[in-house]
């Protein structure tokens, strides 16, 4: 990949992957709002972006057992779980926080950002090629709305 690529720029366009579920609320509240990586205090809320063009794995759901225990979901029990998969398409330079600058200046306590880090490794995601931003996302910044069919593939959705 490069070095254009890896600072988000030099893409054709940067993904919010997430399910339908949460696309509706998004497209009702017409923004991509931030939240945080975890629950600690003082941390910034964020919206992350992919340039993975299928779907990043990072973004697959988690589950919790009746015993308590956390797993994360892969990309078929997410689609199940969450109503289908969607994701939400930006100019590349809307989010130009990388991983690095993220861990950096996002107040999540480095344990946290390891979890997450080891997780979405695990799950097949690349954290190379994620951006963020700490504001929210408007709709008049939104440049694609799709929507995952298993026969077709990304379809695009009115917004």
């Amino acid at each position: 990949m490069s070095s254009r690529a890896q600072k988000g720029e030099g893409a054709n366009i940067l993904w919010h992957y997430t399910v339908v579920n949460s696309l509706q609320k998004i497209l009702a509240d017409g923004a991509i709002r931030p939240s945080p990586l975890g629950a600690a205090k003082g941390q910034k809320g964020v919206v992350w972006f992919s340039l993975a063009e299928d779907w990043d794995p990072s973004a697959n759901r988690w589950w919790r057992s009746p015993e308590g225990t956390a797993k994360q979901l892969g990309k078929d029990q997410t689609i199940v779980l969450g109503s289908g998969l969607a994701r939400i398409g930006v100019a590349p330079g809307l989010a130009t926080i990388d991983w690095k600058t993220y861990k950096e200046q996002s107040g999540a306590p480095p344990k946290v950002v390891r979890v997450v880090y080891d997780a979405a490794i695990k799950a097949g995601s690349r954290p190379s090629l994620w951006y963020a931003t700490f504001a929210s996302v408007p709709r008049s910044e939104w440049k694609a709305v799709e929507v995952w069919d298993d026969e077709i593939g990304w379809v695009a959705r009115e917004f």
